[in-house]
């Protein structure tokens, strides 16, 4: 007898509470509960985008001036066999096994990248305004400077040159800066053999081969709809401690054009950040970070 005549009309081996936990809603829930916050909130869907689309509507709101405090959380996904195998059979999701060792098989924006490592991560960033973070006298990180989202219009799962280069372009502008002055790029780079090449044109197209470019998901995994996020934070460290991490397993550069940090550079100098991130269904995303000057 199969699992499912055996639990078809027994479901009582569910957990009470399953009726809350499948809902995004529930993550809310904890949430509020937890800070005791009784403002506005919800979870925002953008697959692999969703961290940078929490940080985007984040940013709004601040911006709206409805509120002075907006807290973003990029919680750890969790991933069934169906989810696996979804994103293997579309070749995104790395199959090696034997013939490397672990820590080798994602190499982002190398020559014998495979595609993407799952990655266990969350991340939770705070964002404040300028007027209440100096009634606190208190001290940011960093500044949300530009922020730019593009649909491709299509759900395809292959990335857009295009796409990619207008959110890029979008959130320049609405930095008001030019990309020759993006000291640095957080790349998407998931170690997709086409997603990295697509990113490397778009990176290319909008004119940041002189800036520093790494991947931090060469080092902890995709993370997924947390991954986004995770990676400002990752910016907003090297942008204030004045480093750029090494791109893990970066060997064999798939372009010669870009700046790659293939070790760990010490850059004291650091201002300017752009981190990207990109999600099934066509979503482009693109932030503009620019170094505490408190």
């Amino acid at each position: 007898m199969g699992l499912q005549e055996k639990y078809r009309n027994k479901l009582k081996h569910l957990n009470i509470n399953y009726g809350l936990n499948f809902l995004d809603t529930d993550l809310i829930g904890i949430t509020s509960e937890l800070l005791n916050t009784k403002g506005e909130g919800y979870t925002i869907g953008a697959a692999s985008a969703s961290g940078n689309m929490g940080l985007v509507q984040g940013a709004r709101l601040i911006e709206s001036g409805d509120y002075d405090v907006v807290i973003v959380i990029a919680p750890m996904m969790e991933m069934s066999i169906y989810e696996y195998v979804g994103f293997t059979e579309m070749s995104a999701m790395s199959t090696l096994k034997e013939d490397k060792n672990v820590s080798a098989i994602c190499r982002p924006f190398d020559k014998d990248h495979s595609g993407f490592v799952f990655g266990e991560n969350a991340g939770c960033i705070v964002l404040e305004s300028s007027e209440h973070l100096g009634k606190r006298n208190a001290k940011s990180w960093g500044q949300i400077k530009g922020t730019g989202v593009v649909l491709d219009g299509n759900r395809n799962p292959n990335p857009s040159m295009e796409g990619e280069s207008a959110a890029m372009n979008k959130a320049l502008q609405k930095a008001g800066i030019s990309s020759s002055e993006i000291d640095y790029v957080n790349m998407h780079g998931s170690s997709s053999p086409l997603g990295d090449r697509t990113e490397v044109e778009a990176a290319q197209n909008v004119g940041l081969t002189n800036a520093w470019a790494n991947s931090t998901k060469s080092l902890i995994g995709h993370g997924v709809v947390a991954a986004g996020l995770v990676e400002a934070v990752a910016s907003t460290i090297q942008l204030n401690e004045g480093f750029v991490h090494a791109s893990n397993n970066l060997e064999n550069p798939i372009d010669s054009e870009m700046k790659w940090a293939v070790k760990q550079e010490e850059c004291p100098e650091l201002k300017w950040a752009i981190t990207n991130s990109y999600g099934f269904g066509g979503i482009n995303t693109s932030l503009v970070i620019k170094k505490n000057e408190n």
